[in-house]
C-alpha cells in the first residue's frame, strides 16, 4: 500500500522494499529517523505543541489567576475526554469558562490531530528515501485528512474505555458508599480493585494491538475512520510481543534521552532561572514527534510482515 498524493516518484518503489525488523529495531529505527529529520520534526510538533501550550497557560492565567494549574488539568486534547469532561461538568465556575476550557480543548486536539498526522506522513516519506518529504506537504495532507484522524482516535479511545467502564462505575459508586472510620463497608471498594486489573490488562492489550491505527489513517487515504481501525487491528494479528516489546523499549530509551537532554541543557536552565520549567519545555520540544516516528516505523514493519504473508501464501 503506497501513500497516495506523493509527490515524490521514487516513494512507490520505497513501499515494496522490506521494512519488517524486530522489537529493538522498532526502537532504533525510530530514533535513527527521528535524529535525521530532527529539525523538520521540531517545527511540525515541537514548537507547535510548545507555542499552544504556552497559549493555554497565557489565558488560564487570565482565567484563574490564583490557581491556573487547576485550570490546564481541565484541558484536553484527547477527543474522548473532551467528551466525559463536557458529560461531567458540574463546577461552579459557570458557564463562560466552562466554554473557554471546551474551545482550547477544541482546538489542541485538532491542532494535535495535524501536527502528529504531518509528522507520520514525514516519516513515511523519508522512510527508505532519505530527504523525501517537505513541512508543507505533510502539514497540507494531514489537514485533509482531518475528520478522518479525529473519527479514528474517537474510536480508539471508546474502544480502551469499554474494558475499564464496569470496574470505573463500581468503583465510583463504592467511594461513595464507603465510611474511612469503618472497615465493614470497605468490601465492594477491595471487589473492585480485580475487575480494575482485568479491565487495564484487556483496554492495554486493545491498544497494543490498535498501535499503529493514526498511520494507517495516513499512509492508507481511501480508508475511513472505521475502516483504519479495523485495518490497524488485522495488520497487529499474531504480532501483540512484538509490538509491546518495541513499545517498551521505545519508553526506556525516552526516559534516557529525556535525562541526558536535561543534562546538557541544564547550565541553560540555571541561567536562565526566570524561565519556570525551561528543561521540561525544552525537552518535550525535542521528545514529543517520537511517538509519531515510531508509528510510521510500526507501520512499515507490519505491513512489509502482511505482504510477505500473503506473497508466501500464493
Amino acid at each position: 500500500m503506497t501513500l497516495e498524493g506523493s509527490k515524490n516518484p521514487d516513494f512507490q518503489q520505497s513501499a515494496s522494499q522490506d521494512f519488517s525488523v524486530g522489537a529493538s529495531g522498532l526502537a532504533s529505527r525510530t530514533f535513527s529517523l527521528w535524529i535525521r529529520r530532527l529539525g523538520s520534526y521540531i517545527v511540525i510538533v515541537g514548537l507547535v505543541g510548545a507555542v499552544l501550550a504556552l497559549w493555554n497557560t497565557y489565558v488560564a492565567t487570565i482565567i484563574a489567576p490564583l490557581d491556573p494549574e487547576s485550570f490546564l488539568n481541565l484541558i484536553s486534547t484527547d477527543p474522548l475526554d473532551i467528551i466525559l469532561k463536557s458529560l461531567n461538568w458540574t463546577s461552579t465556575s459557570g458557564v463562560p469558562v466552562f466554554v473557554i476550557i471546551i474551545a482550547l480543548s477544541l482546538i489542541g486536539m485538532i491542532i494535535n490531530s495535524v501536527t502528529h498526522g504531518a509528522a507520520i506522513k514525514l516519516c513515511l516519506e523519508d522512510y527508505g528515501n532519505r530527504g523525501a518529504g517537505t513541512i508543507r506537504e505533510s502539514f497540507s495532507y494531514a489537514g485533509n485528512r482531518l475528520t478522518t484522524l479525529i473519527g479514528a482516535q474517537i474510536i480508539y479511545g471508546l474502544i480502551l474505555m469499554i474494558p475499564v467502564l464496569p470496574g470505573g462505575l463500581v468503583f465510583a459508586y463504592s467511594a461513595l458508599t464507603i465510611d474511612i472510620m469503618d472497615p465493614s463497608t470497605y468490601g465492594l471498594l477491595l471487589t473492585t480493585i480485580p475487575l480494575l486489573l482485568i479491565g487495564l490488562i484487556i483496554a492495554l492489550y486493545l491498544a497494543v494491538r490498535l498501535a499503529p491505527t493514526i498511520a494507517v489513517v495516513i499512509a492508507e487515504k481511501e480508508r475511513s475512520a472505521v475502516d483504519s481501525v479495523k485495518r490497524a487491528w488485522s495488520i497487529t494479528g499474531h504480532h501483540f510481543w512484538h509490538i509491546f516489546a518495541g513499545l517498551f523499549l521505545l519508553i526506556v530509551l525516552i526516559a534516557v534521552a529525556s535525562i541526558l537532554i536535561a543534562m546538557l541543557i541544564a547550565p541553560i536552565a540555571l541561567i536562565a532561572v526566570s524561565i519556570i520549567g525551561l528543561s521540561t519545555i525544552i525537552i518535550e520540544i525535542l521528545i514529543s514527534p517520537l511517538p509519531a516516528v515510531f508509528q510510521a516505523v510500526l507501520y512499515r514493519d507490519l505491513e512489509s510482515r502482511a505482504r510477505m504473508v500473503e506473497a508466501d501464501w500464493w
